[in-house]
């Protein structure tokens, strides 16, 4: 399944009736350069870090995501 133009015979409905709402559902969005998805605290790569040719492309990938989960500083995020 190719979802790179839209979502096929997939469908985001919402939660179950009778289940409490959530804070929100899944959507699908459109993006040309990442293959990853991230939460606040958690990144998950579309592809094994293995597969970057360049070990300086692997640092800066890597410096990316510490910075997303720690903060620039190296310290934790404040919280909010």
């Amino acid at each position: 399944m190719n979802f790179e133009s839209g979502l096929g015979v997939w469908s985001t409905p919402g939660p179950p009736a009778g289940s409490p709402s959530g804070g929100g559902d899944f959507a699908r969005s459109q993006a040309d350069v990442t293959a990853a998805a991230w939460t606040k605290d958690s990144v998950v790569l579309g592809f094994g870090l293995e597969q970057v040719e360049s070990a300086a492309d692997r640092g800066r990938i890597m410096k990316k995501i510490m910075q997303s989960l720690v903060g620039p500083s190296g310290g934790p995020h404040p919280l909010p």
